[in-house]
């Protein structure tokens, strides 16, 4: 094998490896911005409750109003759709980049598409169907439970994912 090749060859797998740092990064912040917004909706649902039983008056210095929290929850799985495309994108250009042995039907790869269809499926309704409030904070509520059983639940079940 000549230099050039040797050279080459390290800098094919650097590339594979920055392409997975790049995917576990950009999957984790979009998981945060889930997290994010997972909590501006539980915030929502509290104040909500606290409202109709007109004891949120000690609280609502704490939250900010239902409109902003909702729009707040609503931007950030905005931030966070497309920054989980492009991390489940990473993901399976490293898988056959690396040529790992890749599992289309692993439980966390599928668990992804999944929650990725779940908060894709959010957008639309609240975007298109003009779903507000307390219906699409207890939707976006339910999501976030979702994406919590495939990050812990099909992570330890994967073949694929470690």
């Amino acid at each position: 094998m000549t230099d050039a090749q040797k050279n080459w060859q390290e800098h094919a797998v650097q590339f594979v490896h920055e392409i997975v740092i790049a995917h576990i990064t950009i999957a984790i912040t979009s998981y945060g911005f889930f997290t994010l917004s997972f909590l501006l909706s539980i915030m929502y649902l509290i104040q909500y409750k606290l409202l109709k039983q007109k004891k949120g008056f000690k609280w609502m210095w704490r939250f900010a109003d239902l409109n902003q929290l909702d729009s707040y929850a609503f931007k950030t799985v905005t931030i966070g759709v497309p920054l989980l495309l492009i991390a489940i994108i990473l993901g399976i250009v490293w898988a056959y980049v690396s040529d790992a042995l890749f599992y289309w039907v692993d439980l966390k790869t599928i668990g992804s598409f999944f929650v990725l269809a779940i908060y894709v499926i959010y957008l639309v309704i609240r975007l298109w169907k003009k779903y507000k409030g307390r219906t699409i904070a207890i939707y976006n509520t339910v999501a976030f439970l979702l994406l919590l059983v495939n990050f812990l639940l099909f992570s330890t079940l994967s073949k694929f994912h470690f």
